[in-house]
């Protein structure tokens, strides 16, 4: 695993953590990944590994999930993962 320097979403990202009241919970998650502390996210890669998508824990029920591109982590879903 790369060093976490950077964690981005896009607008469409922020609108939906926003929506469903969780934003504070995703900022205080991408804090701990910035810190290093991935175990308290539960940091874990997704299924196949060789894709490179990772995912991190909200709240008990949302997770979000980012790749590696161009040397930043970029958040491209939202999930409530109980639908899943």
């Amino acid at each position: 695993m790369k060093a976490i320097n950077d964690i981005r979403q896009s607008d469409e990202i922020t609108a939906y953590l926003v929506k469903r009241g969780i934003l504070k919970q995703y900022l205080k998650a991408k804090t701990y990944l910035l810190s290093g502390y991935t175990e308290s996210v539960d940091l874990k890669p997704r299924q196949p590994k060789t894709l490179g998508i990772w995912q991190f824990r909200i709240t008990q029920k949302y997770r979000a999930f980012w790749a590696f591109k161009w040397n930043v982590f970029h958040v491209f879903r939202i999930s409530d993962h109980q639908d899943d």
